[in-house]
């Protein structure tokens, strides 16, 4: 794995199985960070869970935000 290499994945209410295939995939070959902006709360649940599984970091936006909001409000 390259620890120099970071993939961010930004997710919505995603299709779990094919997340949890491209995490696993992209866990094996750098360090990952799924931004999550779904408005659904089990869908949240169900992509923290897929992250934990594939050992990658999880942020939750709790809303459609874009993950330019995380780099303006710093939250």
């Amino acid at each position: 794995m390259n620890e120099f290499l970071v993939a961010v994945v930004v997710t919505y209410n995603s299709q779990i199985e094919r997340l949890r295939e491209s995490l696993l995939i992209l866990a094996n070959q750098c360090t990952v960070v799924v931004v999550d902006n779904s408005t659904i709360i089990s869908s949240r649940e169900e992509i923290r869970s897929v992250c934990e599984r594939a050992s990658v970091f999880y942020l939750s936006l709790g809303d459609n935000m874009g993950i330019a909001h995380v780099i303006v409000t710093g939250k």
